[in-house]
């Protein structure tokens, strides 16, 4: 009858079948090699099995649960094996030696088989020890997994991420790194990305990069760096240093960002703030000198309401430069926003004319002052006080010549209304359309008071107010 033993599991030692003679529960063993006995903590069962049915037989009880089922023999066994591990096991049994095998069952657990051959020809039998190491598989094919995720991670982060030795040589560059560089991944161990360095950034960057490698601590450093494009691109570089289980340094790992953009919008933000703060100095200027002007040459009751109106035509000038980004306005746009209170009569009583010109943002503040005056004294002096007056606002350049000329004409009004179209005197309005434009357009102005109505004529020396 087959025999098992239950003792053969202890809590010393586990016989694993090598060499020599031992006995195992009265049943004749070559001399097995001892190791600790982790027994049915780590899963493992000892067998002794006839290689055909009908001989002495040793199933031990963490063996059996292993197996989920009771064997008997090496027939048996190999039932209960799928079909590769079964064609495994007879090939391992027709031929004769030691082996170790990974077998799974057909209830796809997994085993480890460490046997040897023990026995004449015709009694010979399989002893040995069995493993289950299902749950060690599976652990290992979730590290792999999670490897691989990793590392598939690493390589297709649009992050440039990449690692480097205790002597700061590279050992990984992640795929958008290489793409920076231009680098082969086979040239790693060849490739110096210290010859990719702007020259005058070395020393920014030599300090930071030794401290941290001597003394295994973390640092940040920007840098310029040659893309294999050849253009230069400023490198924000962030890495900590990496050990192994003994503590042992081993090199840096760290990413790279391109902050060139960055640092580009930064500089274009603090040239507009130091824009705006100039141009709202220039602003407060103006308005101070637009209050000082009117309340001297204005009634009291009348301060409020002209001075209320030359800032709503800065304004319009100013909304026009924001829209554009501070870029300049057109003529058309400039004329426009200062005429809103009187566009009714553009085109009909007010004709424009002249090509498409863009003026710089200074010169189109000073422009917009300049027709809103013109316009209020025209409603309250000139053509616009009567009912046949006209206006023509022209402007004209030349091709290939520098400067151009623009002009305020108003007619229509007649000999008898000729002399209200001069002012008593010359107030904050004459200082803009002459003394202001003169300066800010580089030319001469001329106006006069003829009988038939007043005429304003720019001609400007330079191109300097208009942007190409």
């Amino acid at each position: 009858m087959p025999r098992t033993y239950g003792s053969c599991e202890c809590s010393h030692a586990i016989g694993v079948v090598l060499r020599g003679k031992v006995a195992i529960g009265g049943i004749g063993m070559k001399t097995p090699k001892v190791v600790p006995c982790l027994g049915p903590a780590r899963g493992v069962g000892v067998f002794s099995w006839p290689l055909t049915p009908g001989g002495a037989s040793m199933t031990s009880p963490q063996c059996r649960k292993i197996l989920a089922a009771g064997v008997t023999d090496c027939r048996s066994f190999r039932r209960l094996l799928n079909p590769v591990s079964a064609s495994a096991f007879h090939a391992a049994l027709e031929k004769g030696d030691p082996f170790a095998l990974e077998l799974e069952l057909t209830n796809k657990r997994l085993v480890s088989m460490t046997a040897d051959f023990d026995g004449a020809t015709a009694g010979r039998r399989l002893s040995g020890m069995l493993e289950d190491i299902s749950k060690r598989r599976a652990d290992i094919t979730d590290l792999i997994a999670r490897e691989e995720f990793c590392r598939a991670l690493a390589e297709n982060s649009p992050a440039m991420l990449w690692m480097g030795d205790q002597f700061g040589k590279c050992v990984f560059l992640n795929q958008a790194q290489r793409d920076f560089w231009g680098v082969d991944p086979q040239d790693l161990s060849t490739f110096d990305w210290g010859s990719t360095l702007h020259p005058e950034d070395i020393d920014k960057l030599a300090k930071p990069f030794r401290k941290a490698m001597e003394e295994h601590m973390p640092f940040s450093v920007e840098a310029r760096y040659r893309r294999a494009d050849g253009q230069l691109r400023s490198l924000r570089s962030e890495a900590r240093p990496r050990f192994d289980d003994a503590g042992t340094f081993l090199g840096m790992t760290g990413v790279n960002s391109d902050i060139t953009d960055q640092l580009i919008a930064e500089e274009h933000t603090r040239i507009l703030m130091g824009e705006l703060n100039h141009r709202t100095k220039n602003v407060l200027t103006v308005v101070q000198a637009v209050a000082r002007q009117t309340s001297r040459l204005s009634a009291p009751e009348d301060f409020q309401r002209i001075f209320s109106e030359r800032l709503k035509g800065m304004a319009a000038s100013n909304d026009l430069l924001v829209k554009n980004d501070w870029r300049g306005v057109t003529m058309s746009e400039l004329v426009g926003a200062q005429l809103t209170h009187i566009e009714d009569f553009v085109g009909s009583r007010i004709h424009l004319e002249g090509p498409e010109l863009q003026f710089s943002s200074d010169a189109a503040q000073v422009l917009g002052m300049a027709f809103h005056e013109l316009a209020t004294n025209s409603i309250k002096y000139g053509a616009l006080r009567t009912e046949k007056g006209r206006i023509d606002l022209s402007w004209t350049k030349e091709p290939g010549t520098a400067g151009f000329t623009l002009s305020w004409i108003e007619s229509g009004i007649g000999p008898a209304d000729g002399p209200k179209t001069r002012p008593v005197v010359e107030g904050f309005g004459h200082k803009v359309i002459v003394d202001m434009i003169s300066s800010a357009l580089d030319a001469t102005v001329d106006i006069r008071f003829d009988p038939d109505g007043f005429k304003w004529i720019v001609t400007a020396r330079s191109d300097s107010a208009i942007i190409a």
